[in-house]
């Protein structure tokens, strides 16, 4: 059951939301380099290249600074496949390979830093990064704080339950239940939605994992992706319905409306050329 769509990437900026947190780390998964050309055709060459790559902009505050000091990308590395850390302490993931290939084409560096995730839109409106990558959904009230790019993916959610419970079929089902949630994701909104459902807080998702495993709570609402991971990885889990959901966009400060071009112009040339979809197909279960 394939529970992710790609949204065609030229759509109007829009609204949604997702995620976890985790503990404070810096990953530099991408180096991009652009290649100086030599002296003496350096003028043509140079003018050919942007020409070719970069997307018209109006305004925009952020890609002269960008492209002297890197993209800074905050995430919450807790929310596989969108991403989470491997072995070695490295930040992975789907969002992460979309972003090292965004910033190739754009001919910057990327640098991941994991965080919390209900603390990423305050980081970004601090300043202390230029661009969250995380499975976020895009929300109405987030626009109101941070600039959305194209959308790159449109998801449903689910609810997860232990394999051995047979009560749940649908959201209607968890009046009387306890739902486990991620600190200010969308999902939290949506449980709370749920009439008579007793809603438990969890900084990270997998902390509400691992409750749902050991019989503290009896379900869990988490972007389909990841719910389809959970079963895929835990075989005392399970999907028991389906609930509303929506788009995946980055999100850039509200000033960044250059960075936001050319995240679009390259997210166009990423799905143009199949390289968006290598990627799912890598990432995400079908």
């Amino acid at each position: 059951m394939k529970k992710t769509l790609l949204f065609p990437l030229m759509l109007a900026p829009l609204l949604l939301g997702a995620c976890n947190s985790p503990a404070e780390k810096t990953t530099t998964t991408t180096t991009q380099t652009e290649t100086a050309p030599a002296e003496t055709t350096t003028t043509t060459e140079t003018a050919t290249t942007e020409a070719a790559t970069t997307p018209a902009t109006t305004g925009g505050a952020c890609m002269d600074r960008i492209r002297a000091d890197g993209l800074r990308v905050i995430t919450s590395p807790d929310y596989p496949p969108y991403e989470s850390t491997d072995d070695q302490n490295n930040i992975v993931g789907f969002d992460v390979d979309m972003v090292n290939a965004l910033a190739e084409e754009m001919g910057v560096k990327a640098e991941f830093t994991g965080q919390g995730f209900d603390g990423l839109i305050p980081s970004l409106v601090a300043g202390r990064a230029d661009l969250i990558a995380a499975g976020l959904s895009v929300t109405p009230e987030r626009a109101e704080s941070v600039a959305f790019t194209d959308p790159y993916e449109e998801t449903i959610n689910v609810i997860v339950v232990a394999a051995d419970d047979n009560t749940v079929t649908s959201a209607e089902n968890l009046s009387g239940k306890t739902v486990g949630v991620q600190l200010g994701t969308v999902q939290a909104d949506m449980a709370r939605e749920i009439e008579g459902a007793d809603v438990r807080d969890f900084n990270l998702f997998s902390d509400a994992l691992g409750a749902l495993k050991s019989g503290q709570i009896d379900s869990m609402i988490v972007d389909a992706p990841v719910g389809e991971e959970y079963v895929k990885v835990h075989s005392d889990v399970k999907l028991a319905g389906e609930m509303d959901g929506g788009s995946k966009a980055l999100a850039t400060q509200l000033e960044c409306t250059d960075l936001v071009a050319e995240l679009n112009a390259a997210l166009a040339t990423l799905q143009g050329n199949g390289e968006l979809e290598a990627m799912r197909a890598k990432w995400f279960t079908e």
